[in-house]
């Protein structure tokens, strides 16, 4: 069995045979044709791909951020094999992670390639120290509706990507459906549309998906967050309301914070600042079936300025 996937100026297909993602027709694999730059808030990224299985990959990925050239020179220099797990390269790792395998990093002291030593990701702005202190990184999707920009914070399984894509096709702006960077000591929030991870029929399975080859409509520019939701899952559907600045309300967006370097105080501040300017709620939900109702009851809770 192949499916096939559309990325910009390419064209892949999944081999089940292989488990992997394979370029369909001729390429060559020349050191130039092989290395793609990535702009991701303004870090210049250089991918040398050692293979094409890790371009397929990273194009997969990033899509339309990937670009064949630049005019400047890249911030962080990076080499990537097939070993690479594709989502931890710009996700977070899970608990008790080893460093993330297939990944080298350019060391500008030894001019050489080392090992990606960390078990952060290697593709995000805050693995490393040029923007590391900028922004605060939460596991979290973010939707622009009309003039207001709700945040969603959840563990993984709670239906982040679930109610990001309902909010799209109710009229929303993507910004992020995996990590939003929350500036530093505001609530301002960067957009950083990446592949989506779409769940399958079995409800466990993912499969990544370009924001490029769906109807999904996509904010371009920073955005200040005026709503916040916790999603959880549990035995019932309930909805819980906190008011603003709530020690409850800072104890669910701490839950999600994803591990960075910024300095302890201004994540406090940060957070401080955030849940100070937001109403937040909770929702607890059980079945997918209940998507319809929280779809309802999040568009109904934009409405609210304050609480």
């Amino acid at each position: 069995m192949k499916l096939k996937f559309v990325a910009p100026e390419s064209q892949y297909e999944w081999d089940s045979a292989s488990a992997r993602l394979r370029r369909c027709g001729t390429y060559s694999d020349t050191a130039h044709s092989l290395t793609r730059y990535i702009d991701l808030l303004g870090l210049l990224f250089e991918v040398e791909c050692l293979n094409t299985q890790s371009l397929a990959t990273l194009e997969l990925v990033f899509g339309a951020l990937t670009q064949p050239t630049s005019f400047r020179s890249a911030d962080v220099k990076l080499r990537l094999s097939d070993q690479c797990e594709p989502r931890y390269l710009y996700r977070q790792h899970p608990s008790g992670s080893v460093a993330l395998a297939g990944v080298e990093v350019w060391n500008t002291v030894l001019s050489a390639y080392e090992p990606w030593t960390s078990t952060e990701p290697p593709l995000m702005p805050m693995s490393h120290p040029a923007l590391s202190q900028r922004f605060l990184a939460l596991h979290a999707g973010c939707v622009q509706l009309d003039t207001n920009c709700v945040l969603f914070v959840g563990e993984r399984g709670t239906g982040k990507t679930t109610l990001a894509r309902r909010l799209c096709d109710f009229g929303g702006k993507l910004l992020t459906d995996e990590t939003a960077f929350i500036h530093r000591r505001s609530s301002m929030i960067e957009p950083l549309p990446l592949a989506m991870g779409v769940r399958q029929s079995d409800g466990i399975a993912k499969r990544l998906e370009q924001i490029s080859t769906t109807n999904i409509a996509v904010q371009q520019r920073c955005q200040t967050v005026s709503h916040c939701v916790s999603l959880r899952r549990g035995d019932n559907y309930s909805i819980t309301r906190f008011a603003k600045g709530s020690a409850k309300a800072f104890e669910l967006l701490c839950r999600n914070i994803v591990e960075t370097s910024l300095a302890d105080h201004e994540t406090l501040i940060t957070l401080h600042k955030l849940i100070h300017s937001c109403p937040l709620i909770e929702v607890c939900w059980r079945h997918f079936e209940d998507f319809d109702r929280i779809q309802s009851d999040v568009i109904e809770f934009t409405k609210t300025k304050s609480i």
